[in-house]
């Protein structure tokens, strides 16, 4: 190398003449740019999942409440009885709808939306419980009969003194129904 050459490499800017520099360069910025497309999609993912994950869980909550309305409309089916319903049949009915209605019950006990209407099924449930303790010392066959009704009027007596009582827990419970219904189309 001459001195003249020497003297314009030394004169000429470094990456003018390096091509290896210019490739380096290129491919710096090419990984800067694919990496801040790598993050920007994985931000755009995440937040998606994030979007997924509380669609889904609104969906299991609709599904969840679909489900214990269709299963309040059982338990209303159920509080319908027959005229000649004996106490052991009535009080297996009644421990099966408070044993499906408490279960029920249980899920919303911290919901103040439907605390009122909680209480009042709760309340509709301890009057049937009364009723039938009621039925129970009347019937002449039972134990507990101190004030014995005579077997004429007892024909329909379990049905005439728990009937009404099931009826406003068909009330109660197609109010709960209609509460958690119009909770559903709100929240659609």
């Amino acid at each position: 190398m001459t001195l003249k050459m020497m003297i314009i490499l030394e004169q000429s800017p470094f990456w003018a003449s390096h091509t290896d520099y210019w490739i380096a360069g290129i491919l710096s910025i090419l990984g800067i740019g694919v990496s801040a497309f790598g993050l920007y999609y994985s931000i755009k993912a995440f937040s998606e999942a994030k979007l997924a994950k509380n669609a889904a869980n609104q969906a299991g909550i609709v599904v969840k409440t679909q489900e214990i309305v269709m299963e309040l409309e059982r338990i209303s089916n159920s509080c319908q009885l027959d005229e000649n319903v004996n106490f052991q049949q009535c009080t297996v009915t009644f421990n099966d709808i408070s044993a499906r209605v408490y279960g029920i019950l249980g899920m919303y006990k911290s919901d103040e939306e439907i605390k009122e209407e909680i209480q009042l099924i709760q309340d509709n449930l301890a009057s049937i419980k009364t009723s039938l303790d009621t039925a129970n010392k009347s019937n002449p066959s039972s134990p507990f009969n101190d004030n014995a009704i005579a077997p004429a009027i007892l024909e329909n007596y379990v049905y005439n003194i728990t009937a009404p009582h099931f009826t406003n827990l068909i009330g109660s419970l197609s109010k709960l129904k209609g509460m958690l219904n119009s909770r559903l189309i709100k929240n659609s």
